[in-house]
């Protein structure tokens, strides 16, 4: 496939992009007690987590579909992305300024702790889009918007790796994905090994844990992901032939995740 022509729209990652919030609602209505789970489908909400993994691989993969071959200046990729994300993200904390203030100081909510005796280097944190650097930060203000911390962090690599993922032939591409899974898998599995909070087990409950937060919203924790992505976009991109692929694989994750969540 020429890297210089339009690609057309993947209407396909849409759908996957809905059942992958859909995947994370249900995990914070059942971690937030607001759902009562049973059976199955409580495994396979608590496991709802995983549709943040699989936004930060999409990324990867539609930023470099979008502009592998573009030669876009990193300013100008910057701008686009700014002019994408930061109005929107500007307004939720608009929204959300009244719940993070009484979620502080008059129902003392536990992830909040850290904001409430460090409140304005937390909004500092939060509005330069830097809370996921700071574990205790990470869910101050708008919770949910730590992703987005994470995301500025690509952002701002992307245009540097771009070149060098485009000079990679498909036979490289093909061995990286795995290494970079592998990556991700040693961060998670190092600290399970490790236990260096020193926790007796993890849940949705466990809240406050310096190294698990590390491991949860740190930005160089889930940059494996991205990366991941960015590799798949290439792949896409260079081999059109073998998107018939694509299907048996998703059909395999999806038996795959059945299993898991039994």
């Amino acid at each position: 496939m020429d890297l210089t022509v339009a690609r057309p729209r993947i209407p396909v990652l849409t759908s996957l992009r809905f059942f992958a919030a859909l995947h994370v609602v249900l995990f914070h209505l059942q971690a937030t007690k607001i759902a009562f789970l049973t059976g199955p489908m409580s495994g396979f909400a608590g496991m709802g987590y995983t549709g943040v993994s699989l936004f930060f691989v999409l990324s990867g993969f539609i930023l470099v579909y979008t502009y592998a071959g573009r030669h876009t200046a990193a300013k100008q990729f910057y701008r686009a992305r700014f002019a994408r994300i930061y109005p929107a993200y500007a307004f939720s904390l608009l929204l959300t300024a009244p719940f993070f203030y009484f979620g502080m100081y008059m129902f003392k909510v536990p992830f909040l702790v850290w904001s409430a005796a460090h409140p304005f280097v937390a909004m500092g944190l939060v509005l330069t889009l830097l809370q996921a650097w700071v574990p205790p930060a990470a869910m101050a203000w708008n919770a949910v918007a730590w992703s987005l911390s994470v995301e500025a962090f690509f952002y701002i690599l992307f245009p540097f790796l771009l070149p060098r993922f485009e000079k990679r032939s498909s036979s490289q591409l093909l061995w990286m994905p795995g290494a970079f899974w592998l990556l991700g898998l040693a961060i998670s599995g190092g600290y399970v090994l490790l236990r260096p909070d020193h926790l007796a087990g993890v849940d949705s409950n466990v809240l406050n844990a310096t190294w698990l937060n590390v491991v949860k919203f740190h930005p160089l924790a889930r940059l494996p992901e991205f990366l991941i992505g960015m590799t798949c976009g290439m792949l896409f991109i260079h081999n059109p032939g073998k998107q018939r692929l694509a299907t048996p694989l998703t059909l395999g994750a999806l038996i795959a995740l059945a299993i898991v969540a039994r």
